[in-house]
């Protein structure tokens, strides 16, 4: 049981560094700029008042 163990880690272990070996570059198409709208906040003053049905 552990030779299988050993055999698993060591295959294991070479699969990854012959993946991680490899020279393949990525890709370098880059996607345009999504377009986007802006809008502007203007301040104003806006009256507060509460009523409340209520007896005091």
């Amino acid at each position: 049981m552990k030779l299988f163990q050993k055999n698993t880690i060591l295959a294991l272990g070479v699969v990854l560094l012959l993946t991680a070996c490899s020279k393949e570059e990525a890709p370098k198409i880059q996607m345009p700029p999504q377009p986007v709208t802006t809008m502007s906040a203007k301040s104003e003053d806006l009256p507060l008042s509460f009523t409340y049905p209520a007896k005091l």
